[in-house]
């Protein structure tokens, strides 16, 4: 049986950057070699793309795998066929890809961004599409289609920005909805990234 050309995202460009990379060396650590042809690919936070070729996973969560010899840029093409475009010391290879497993948390990879991407590459994606994505990503958009879908959930209220510096009687708007203490979370983070409780205006 031949075996699976993987594409494995790491890293990114998201405040949960280190998440992914503890999440990489687990799921690479346990892949079967003689199932899939694996190529790690790591996401920098200034959002550079460089290949992985080591078999020491060990170095992701520490964040000193861009150390390692092996690593060299590396992107996935937008042009179908093109696959993973790694460029070596030798020149450019062109790596077909079967599948793309993103472990990528948070913003530009559990938005839809990259499976975007993917769509365009015409390589299929592990996880869910491109709008459930992004709707699940932006919290105000998945607490707007649960409401209109009847299933039941804590109440909400959204605060934009504008909200906050134009209009005054926001915390007041609030009080009047909800006792304290109140929970606060930013809408297009991570499920745990940024919550709050509030006790007083």
């Amino acid at each position: 049986m031949n075996s699976i050309r993987l594409l494995v995202l790491f890293g990114g460009v998201s405040p949960e950057h280190e998440v992914s990379l503890r999440s990489a060396e687990s799921i690479l650590s346990t892949l079967r070699r003689e199932r899939y042809h694996v190529f790690p690919v790591g996401i920098t936070k200034e959002g550079q793309w460089f290949y992985f070729g080591s078999r020491d996973y060990s170095l992701l969560p520490n964040n000193t795998w861009r150390e390692d010899p092996s690593v060299c840029p590396a992107y996935l093409s937008p042009v179908r066929g093109e696959g993973l475009v790694i460029q070596t010391a030798e020149g450019v290879v062109r790596e077909p890809v079967d599948v793309i497993f993103p472990v990528l948390h948070g913003e530009n990879g559990e938005d839809g961004s990259i499976q975007g991407l993917a769509q365009l590459a015409g390589i299929p994606c592990i996880g869910a599409g491109i709008a459930a994505s992004a709707t699940s990503m932006d919290k105000s958009l998945t607490k707007l289609v649960v409401d209109h879908a009847g299933v039941r959930q804590a109440a909400w209220e959204l605060v934009t920005s504008r909200d906050m510096v134009y209009s005054g009687d926001v915390i007041a708007r609030l009080e009047r909805r909800f006792a304290y203490p109140m929970f606060v979370k930013p809408a297009g983070t991570g499920s745990s990234v940024g919550v709050s409780k509030v006790r007083s205006a």
